[in-house]
């Protein structure tokens, strides 16, 4: 009897707090829609050919060349489509080259007291393997222009933000818009191979400018899904990163006697034994999953739009006990899901043996792991060592190949998040009401990360309009990328906005 009552006073409590969350939950400000009139661009078949252009030069970098290009050609072949498609901003701005590759424009404000804030994008792309070439509707390199598409590698990943980010501009300075607070535009020239000739040598030139504080910057990572976030919600979703995770890649090396394959041992000695154990074990005990930022601010935003019977669950995600319990339910939904809510480690290479009948002396396996925000890459290093390798230490060593710590957690509170917010809603949906926007935790690394001891306020965020259920997701890095015109035209228009917004006198 008395566990009984127990038991209801702890389910009314229970009950009584949902209750009370749900009458908490507002609504996010809305804005009306902006038509495309007000946001006019001068020539659209124009703009649509110089994104065209950009995708035709085939700007791949080399991580192990002299700063990053092995092949000069096709970056100075942009360089020049550039500046010849851009003449006002190549003359009213200027330009400098960073390791002969990278640029930075710069448009002063009226206003010299204020932080400057940065857009970036980057020039180079990935490759397109031969065997992939026919697997393309289009020339992956040809920047044809059909069906309502502009095809090419570089599409969404991300030349479009590069060209968007210049027509916007170009149209600011054509129309007469005078910034407030300085605009700088970056471009990086090898994002795709880890960004030290261009990015980081970007902040380094920046600093030896004397610009050791930015207001904020802009880059990609998130973008919008079209066809919403079940079961959250069916509406549009757009994600602005507020950080991302970390990545490391660490070597494990397996050493043993070896022998003839026909005389394998019985105690388990042989590399393709210890192998098997180890990844059996972290197979079968991931790392632990939790609920931080921002994946807890993406789930606190959804509560306004999530069913009603999901609402008060989902305002709950600051709090510590429902947190853990949302992520472990995140954490078995999806691939997806799982990633914002652990550190995920991943084996992306097995190599061991010399020949079909010789056991090998020899094992290599990398594991490549992305880091939740909270947490550190020498922390994956003792998961490995602890739950993997631990029974077999004397024949497993670890070796750390590279490192990179989760980026700071920005501001999904502040005015620069609502002013992105705003510009996305403005220009973006079909009508008001239409877009839920939400921060987000990006996985992969991007080049916004080099510039963290500028600015705490760093947001990642392409205009990019993206139908998972479609496979659009997958055109990134791989075949048959593409984007819509029409969605092309709505960035540049989104580009516009935001500078208007962020840069004016009665901007963030």
């Amino acid at each position: 009897m008395e566990y009984q009552v127990a038991f209801a006073v702890a389910l009314s409590a229970v009950l009584a707090l949902f209750l009370s969350v749900e009458m908490q939950i507002h609504s996010a400000r809305t804005y009306p829609v902006i038509s495309d009139s007000t946001l006019k661009i001068s020539n659209e078949d124009r703009a649509i050919e110089h994104l065209s252009e950009a995708l035709s030069c085939k700007t791949i970098g080399n991580a192990t060349a002299p700063k990053g290009v092995s092949d000069s050609g096709p970056f100075k072949r942009l360089h020049d489509l550039l500046e010849a498609s851009f003449p006002q901003i190549w003359r009213q701005l200027g330009v400098e080259k960073v390791n002969d590759y990278s640029l930075i424009f710069e448009w002063k404000g009226a206003n010299s007291t204020l932080q400057p804030g940065l857009l970036m994008s980057h020039m180079d792309v990935v490759p397109v393997a031969d065997t992939d070439v026919p697997k393309w509707s289009q020339d992956p390199f040809g920047g044809a222009v059909t069906d309502g598409f502009i095809w090419g590698r570089g599409a969404l990943d991300v030349k479009i933000t590069l060209v968007a980010i210049l027509e916007a501009v170009e149209e600011l300075l054509a129309a007469g818009f005078e910034p407030e607070r300085t605009l700088l535009l970056a471009f990086g020239h090898d994002e795709e191979t880890g960004g030290t000739h261009g990015a980081k040598a970007i902040v380094r030139r920046l600093r030896e400018r004397g610009i050791t504080q930015l207001h904020f910057v802009l880059d990609e990572g998130g973008v919008v899904l079209t066809d919403g976030f079940p079961p959250l919600t069916r509406k549009p979703v757009a994600a602005i990163g507020t950080a991302e995770k970390g990545q490391t890649t660490v070597e494990m090396s397996i050493a043993t006697a070896g022998g003839h394959a026909s005389m394998p041992p019985l105690d388990g000695s042989s590399v393709g034994s210890i192998a098997a154990r180890i990844l059996s074990r972290l197979d079968r005990s991931p790392i632990n999953p939790g609920l931080v930022a921002p994946a807890s601010d993406m789930l606190a935003a959804f509560a306004p739009e999530a069913p009603f019977y999901l609402r008060p669950l989902l305002r709950l995600a600051h709090n510590g006990l429902f947190g853990v319990l949302l992520a472990q339910v995140m954490g078995a939904m999806s691939p997806e899901a799982s990633a914002m809510t652990r550190t995920t480690v991943a084996v992306t290479s097995l190599e061991a043996g010399v020949a079909h009948n010789v056991l090998p002396q020899e094992g290599r396996i990398l594991f490549n792991s992305r880091v939740l925000p909270g947490e550190t890459c020498s922390g994956v290093v003792n998961y490995l060592n602890a739950t993997g390798a631990a029974r077999d230490a004397n024949r497993v060593s670890l070796r750390v190949l590279s490192a990179q710590e989760p980026s700071p957690v920005s501001d999904s509170g502040g005015p620069v998040f609502e002013t992105i917010r705003r510009a996305i809603l403005e220009v973006l949906p079909s009508r008001e009401g239409e877009m839920v926007v939400v921060p987000h935790l990006v996985a992969g690394a991007t080049d916004s990360r080099h510039y963290t001891e500028l600015t705490e306020d760093i947001f990642r965020f392409a205009p990019l309009m993206m139908n998972k259920t479609a496979g659009d997701l997958a055109r990134i890095h791989g075949n048959n990328e593409r984007v819509r015109t029409a969605d092309f035209l709505k960035a540049i228009r989104f580009y516009m906005r935001f500078i208007r917004l962020a840069f004016a006198r009665a901007g963030v």
